[in-house]
């Protein structure tokens, strides 16, 4: 229970550094299925509960003087060792662990952090927008299971790539388990963009071998291995484009007999999941590989060029949401177009007509490209020629 002399509209509540092994007492890897609450929680009262994990502590050192002010290490060495004060010492997140998830929606909800990883922590913001009423918890669990395997590393190669060109890529897992463990026979991807399916070959042991089944959805790559997977090497091999300087290829293991539960692979070595683009950071273009066309544009209605087709590739930039408007030489907005997006490549038609729909006469209009980033050259402007 919680009390002050006024009104607290929000309070935060974070767990000690969590060891589900030690709580276990069987020392193995866990994988955390989910995370459930029991709470009360009026109109006008919030829950938001979030998650980090990691595999190592650290230890903080704070140093004051004798007045019980803040002091650098330098000055506090510096003093004799009578005049020093009791080092406060303080156990923290190491450099591994990840940054505090999204806030869980619905108790219950699937894991958000790394799985799986040692230590793993919580934190909880109770809030009221109402004096009269607060929200009351009962109770916060963990539901957490046996891992896949003991260890999962892996890395991609090659770790350095054309911007915007086809490359061949090939992930490489190396797991290590004992004879406790159920295995894995599915991955899971975070791949940029789209990936052909009929592209991706798999390797278990060095020997090529046809997966059950491939599927692409949004970002996502799966692979379903035709057996059970424990320390064998496993190799994925595709083609992706890349443009974003540092793109991260992430993987998690699964087991088709308990759906839902990922095992994160964590990287063979610092960042050897992650490919650079060494042309891109020299350059401040934007826009690559713009293409209007067709070059001679008669919206006249005969079947013939009556449609002008504007695509091109955004680099550096992950959300984006690009303008393109039409103008005539005066700088007024005649049309507004709305886009696609296919495999990170935009597209947008125009018709020729302006935004009532009528046509717009012959001559000459600009078409005006705004990425609206915060720098870079994130502005594009190409004249059109309009005739009949």
């Amino acid at each position: 229970m919680l009390f002050s002399s006024g009104h607290p509209a929000q309070v935060a509540l974070s767990s000690d550094f969590i060891d589900l092994a030690q709580s276990r007492g069987d020392h193995r890897p866990h994988i955390i299925r989910k995370l459930s609450w029991d709470a009360e929680l009026p109109v006008g009262t919030q829950l938001q509960l979030r998650s980090r994990a990691g595999n190592t502590l650290s230890e903080q050192y704070t140093f004051y003087d004798r007045a019980g002010y803040l002091t650098t290490e330098e000055t506090w060495l510096s003093k004799p060792k009578v005049l020093r004060v009791p080092i406060d010492t303080s156990i923290v997140a190491g450099d591994d662990w990840d940054e505090w998830s999204n806030f869980y929606q619905i108790s219950g909800e699937p894991f958000k952090s790394k799985n799986p990883q040692r230590f793993v922590q919580l934190e909880m913001i109770l809030s009221t927008a109402d004096p009269q009423v607060a929200p009351k918890v009962r109770s916060l669990s963990i539901e957490f299971e046996d891992a896949r395997v003991q260890e999962a590393q892996g890395g991609v190669w090659p770790r350095e790539a054309q911007t915007n060109s086809e490359t061949r890529f090939s992930y490489t897992l190396a797991p290590k388990a004992d004879a406790e463990d159920s295995g894995f026979d599915w991955l899971r991807f975070t791949v940029p963009g789209s990936i052909s399916a009929a592209q991706v070959e798999l390797t278990i042991r060095g020997i090529r071998t046809t997966p059950t089944a491939i599927s692409v959805l949004d970002d996502s790559l799966f692979v379903t291995l035709p057996q059970k997977v424990t320390s064998d090497s496993v190799q994925v091999s595709f083609t992706a484009r890349l443009r974003h300087y540092a793109t991260v290829f992430t993987l998690d293991l699964g087991d088709s007999e308990r759906p839902g539960i990922w095992q994160s692979v964590e990287p063979a070595a610092w960042r050897a999941n992650v490919v650079l683009l060494p042309d891109l950071p020299d350059s401040d273009r934007l826009v690559k590989d713009l293409v209007i066309e067709p070059a001679l544009f008669t919206p006249n209605g005969d079947g013939v060029n009556d449609q002008l087709h504007i695509s091109f590739w955004v680099l550096k930039l992950s959300a984006v949401n690009p303008q393109v408007h039409i103008l005539d030489l005066t700088g007024r907005i005649v049309a507004q177009l709305r886009a696609t997006a296919i495999d990170g490549r935009w597209s947008f038609v125009w018709s020729g007509r302006d935004a009532n729909g009528s046509l717009l006469p012959p001559g000459t209009y600009l078409c005006r490209i705004d990425l609206g980033a915060d720098q870079g050259e994130d502005f594009s402007l190409r004249a059109i020629a309009v005739t009949y």
